[in-house]
């Protein structure tokens, strides 16, 4: 199992408080500009409040949903210090504006007509706020996890994206305690700004030149798990929710940070777990966040500046807010990205509206409330003694640690009567959630073209009855998954059989079959539907059955769905006696034709094609090969090898030989003819059948030869092996 460590981070300033730097202090002053907010507005009103008489006095920023704009008053007063050409930190002052909005609750009218975004430093991270006109009035909303971008040669300041979050001061006047720092929109401002201060001669951007190294970026920090949109009645209705994540980079070079349609930026995965009664579901996953500006902050060691927004600097972070992560402005495809690769190709996407080019086309309107976001179900959540858990996974080009941009926070989850409210529970945890549940988690082999992972749990029923619980998630494998098979042995019966994916669609899940030597559930293969409900990255599915066999060791077989280099996977876990299935071949003499390891899991017709390679007299054959796997036990009661093959043509004598780790040789078992179509040989050993098997490492090997029936010169002839597996009972 994955070890699993919790990451413990201190608070991070608002994007702003960076390295001190040896250049002199420059003091800039923004005097004009645009503010634009987006409400949330089906929130805001199913947390029982109303928004009017909306003024707006500006256009907006184009890249926002919905957005309204107010002009900044050029009595603004904004003042921050610019050092090195990086802005360090806010001073004094604040932007007041031309127009606003009103929110009205039951206790009454709160009019941010004309409202006020200032500075203040109140020491917990949070520095700008927002209050209405009027002299001396307390801070309304809290603007938390802003993107900040100091711009010299457009001499323009960008705070954006920021968290609109209600204050306490707020959440009291209106008589709603419980809605302090519940979100209720974005805010961004473009401003103009002139330099009232400091050093004249200040040369520009101080960033490192960073030749070599690696970027490594790490998921750093997770929080704030929040409801951005709903739709529907409780208990039946579905929620758009979303989180803030935090990246630092822990590598020694820059790590590309460019907006799209530039390609090289990272992007987010958002999903949403439950365990409940032993089991570990997905309820939840949201679009691709794509990564765009970073703001290069501290708070994950002396940050090494690079001198824009377009990179990533070393031990630098960068966060976005619950807004940020929600706007579809930014949220695409899953498909479009190679988990493997974390590759993304700007022509063809949902950015360019699907035109083979990288003009960006779609920039965020015309969505349904809960488009692309996080959806969960009222059902799902509302269930008692359940828990839940957020899970946040960062995906970029040549990163160098594929799971430590990937962690898991547990959260509480609570009907308000309006609306669902989360609470974070403990520290972050690296790695896939899946592997926080089960008594037991591997990787599936191999791993070339990325990695599955499979957690398992089992319960004893009493009266001889086992419970087997799975949750396969896919994590990096580009090729995906369509179907799980668990070795179940002659005699082992399953029965209360379930499959759990992600959708609500029950016409989409996978069937279930039982034989050959399986469970096996699965769904249609590429070439019949390339829009199957296949296993993708980014998801978790769940297979279950009680069986009346106590668990053993025993070798999953996993498809893959999309064509690729690899046709099975296999992954050791807990099941019922069943098949094993060989851990590795090896050709003694002979020449592979096609196929692989996995075509010997199943009697399938995919086969492992073998042909004769070199001249050889009738005694030596031509083709012979060995077989390897593990036993679940030492000391078997009964060992069974069962083989299906053919030869391309007759006469072809096939001999059957085990390993015999007393005589350390082998003990031929079967001698025959091949036919020249799929036939099945098993060879069963009831008496000291622990001599096949290795102590200590539980090593079974079988040998297959074949060669002519009599003395020939050509060596055009070929074997098919279909199925070598072992039925191995304790």
């Amino acid at each position: 199992m994955v070890n699993r460590r919790i990451l413990c981070a201190a608070g991070l300033a608002a994007g702003v408080m960076l390295a001190a730097s040896s250049s002199a202090e420059q003091f800039w002053q923004v005097r004009s500009g645009v503010t634009s907010i987006q409400l949330f507005e089906g929130l805001v009103e199913g947390l029982g409040l109303q928004i009017r008489d909306v003024n707006q006095t500006a256009s907006p920023t184009e890249l926002m949903e919905d957005p309204l704009g107010f002009e900044v008053s050029d009595s603004s007063d904004l003042v921050f210090v610019v050092e090195g050409g990086i802005l360090r930190r806010w001073l004094s002052g604040s932007l007041r504006h031309e127009g606003g909005f009103t929110l009205v609750s039951e206790k009454g009218v709160h009019s941010f007509q004309d409202f006020v975004l200032y500075y203040e430093n109140v020491g917990n991270g949070t520095d700008l706020f927002i209050r209405s006109s009027e002299k001396g009035a307390p801070r309304a909303f809290d603007l938390s996890t802003a993107v900040v971008n100091f711009s010299r040669g457009d001499v323009r300041l960008m705070i954006g994206s920021a968290d609109m979050l209600i204050s306490r001061e707020l959440a009291s006047a209106m008589g709603r305690p419980d809605l302090e720092h519940q979100i209720i929109g974005t805010v961004s401002v473009f401003g103009q700004i002139v330099q009232v201060g400091g050093d004249e001669g200040d040369s520009g951007l101080s960033g490192p030149e960073i030749d070599g190294g690696i970027g490594d970026i790490q998921l750093f920090r997770l929080q704030s798990l929040s409801a951005v949109s709903r739709t529907g009645a409780f208990p039946n209705g579905a929620n758009g929710l979303s989180m803030s994540t935090t990246a630092c980079n822990v590598g020694t070079a820059n790590v590309a940070w460019f907006a799209p349609m530039n390609e090289q930026h990272p992007v987010i995965a958002m999903n949403l777990y439950r365990e409940k009664d032993g089991r570990f579901e997905q309820i939840g996953y949201s679009w691709l966040k794509h990564g765009f500006f970073s703001t290069n902050s501290g708070g994950c060691g002396s940050c090494q500046h690079p001198g824009s927004g377009n990179w990533l600097g070393p031990n630098c972070s960068d966060t976005y807010g619950v807004g940020n992560n929600s706007s579809r402005t930014w949220l695409g495809p899953r498909e479009e990205v190679n988990p493997f690769t974390g590759r993304w190709t700007c022509r063809g996407s949902h950015f360019s509206g699907g035109v083979d080019d990288c003009t960006r086309r779609h920039s965020g309107g015309g969505h349904g409330s809960l488009d692309h976001l996080l959806l969960v179900q009222d059902q799902d959540l509302n269930m008692a003694g359940a828990q839940f858990f957020y899970e946040a996974y960062y995906i970029a080009q040549d990163e160098t640690d594929k799971y430590n941009n990937i962690g898991s926070r547990e959260a509480t989850a609570s009907w308000s009567g309006s609306q669902w409210t989360f609470g974070s529970v403990g520290g972050l945890i690296e790695g896939p959630a899946v592997e926080r549940w089960g008594d037991i988690s591997a990787t599936a082999e191999p791993r070339d073209e990325g990695d599955a992972i499979l957690s398992a749990k089992t319960t004893d029923l009493g009266g001889g009855m086992f419970h087997y619980e799975y949750a396969l998630y896919v994590h990096t494998q580009w090729q995906e998954i369509r179907s799980f098979s668990v070795p179940l042995a002659p005699g082992v019966t399953a029965q209360n059989i379930g499959f759990h994916d992600v959708d609500q669609d029950a016409g989409n899940d996978w069937s279930v079959t039982i034989g050959g030597g399986f469970i096996t559930w699965s769904t249609d293969t590429f070439a019949a539907n390339p829009d199957a409900n296949s296993l993708a990255y980014g998801r978790l599915y769940n297979f279950r059955f009680d069986a009346d066999a106590p668990p053993q060791n025993s070798t999953v077989v996993l498809g893959t769905f999309k064509p690729g280099p690899l046709t099975n996977l296999t992954v050791g876990t807990l099941g019922p006696p069943g098949a094993i299935v060989p851990d590795s071949f090896t050709i003694i003499r002979g020449l592979v034709l096609s196929g692989g390891l996995p075509d010997l899991f199943d009697s399938d017709d995919s086969r492992l094609v073998v042909r004769t390679a070199v001249f050889a007299p009738s005694i030596d054959p031509p083709v012979q090969i060995e077989v390897v796997a593990t036993s679940p036990t030492e000391t078997p009661s009964e060992l069974r090898f069962r083989f299906e093959g053919m030869a391309s043509r007759n006469q072809i004598e096939r001999r059957i030989s085990l390993y015999n780790y007393v005589t350390q040789s082998y003990e031929e078992l079967h001698v025959g003819f091949a036919a020249t179509s799929d036939e099945v040989i098993e060879i069963v050993v009831t008496a000291n059948a622990s001599r096949f098997v290795e102590p200590g490492t539980r090593q079974v090997k079988s040998l297959m030869t074949w060669k002519a029936a009599a003395f020939s010169f050509f060596t055009g002839w070929n074997v098919g092996i279909d199925q070598t597996i072992w039925r191995i009972t304790p």
